[in-house]
């Protein structure tokens, strides 16, 4: 393996494979083959973990026989990343039957998938991206009086939804243009990458009502927290029911973004 400054559990050619779906099935297999130093499983943006997860629901089985008998699935073609995974993989029937235990045994695999929070480094790149986008209200004396987001992941694929409050009304044509600007500011590679294979879905924005983020302040008070305490959630995750629920009953208009078509 390279020297990474972070280090890392799959080679090179994997990282940069040309192939993203090649690429994240042997991720996971490297993963699985390094299973003992593996500390952290991190990404930039967290439904790419999610994605990951949910791809290794339905690939296991393909991944227990590789461990099996030390030969990589057909389904890698390219060759560079052939050549370097058929070096780390040798027969390992007793690894292969330890996976196949404790996977067969799950019962419930969505709730091991939204279980993961949308980590700080999105909160970041969500900033940089709203005061780019929000510069295509600045001609029409608008502005952006609050935002927060969440992951959307009851369609396949899932993608990421921002919400707006804004201090006045903008035309669609406007907000369509600030929903394809919040998407294509988005540079991490892995997030670009993964919206050119649509293994994350177009991103969405939302105009919610005026004064919507107000009543996420009441919520915020009536569950016992002072004003003085709170501050808006930039990123909302998937356990906070009630916050995405007043976000999206307060809905009044929603963009796709089409930066990627």
């Amino acid at each position: 393996m390279k020297d990474w400054s972070t280090p890392v559990c799959s080679p090179g050619e994997v990282i940069f494979a040309p192939d993203f779906k090649q690429s994240l099935y042997c991720h996971l297999l490297s993963g699985l083959i390094f299973r003992d130093e593996v500390q952290v499983v991190s990404s930039t943006f967290a439904h790419s973990i999610v994605h990951a997860f949910r791809t290794f629901e339905q690939v296991w089985e393909e991944l227990v026989v590789d461990i099996r008998e030390g030969v990589l699935s057909s389904r890698v073609t390219v060759p560079s990343i052939r050549l370097v995974m058929s070096k780390l993989l040798k027969p390992d029937p007793e690894l292969a039957e330890t996976i196949y235990s404790k996977c067969s045994s799950l019962s419930n695999w969505r709730n091991l998938l939204l279980s993961i929070n949308i980590d700080k480094n999105t909160e970041k790149y969500l900033q940089l991206a709203v005061e780019a986008a929000s510069k295509h209200l600045v001609d029409k004396k608008l502005e952006v009086m609050d935002f927060t987001s969440h992951v959307n992941v009851s369609a396949d694929p899932g993608h990421y939804v921002i919400s707006w409050e804004l201090s006045g009304e903008a035309t669609d044509e406007i907000l369509q243009e600030c929903c394809d600007c919040l998407d294509k500011t988005f540079l991490d590679a892995g997030y670009v990458s993964s919206r050119k294979v649509n293994a994350i879905g177009a991103l969405e924005l939302r105009i919610v009502k005026r004064g919507t983020f107000h009543k996420i302040l009441d919520h915020f008070v009536g569950l016992g927290g002072t004003v003085s305490q709170f501050k808006t959630p930039r990123c909302v995750g998937p356990t906070n029911s009630s916050l995405i629920q007043i976000l999206s009953s307060n809905v009044v208009k929603s963009y796709s973004s089409t930066a990627f078509f």
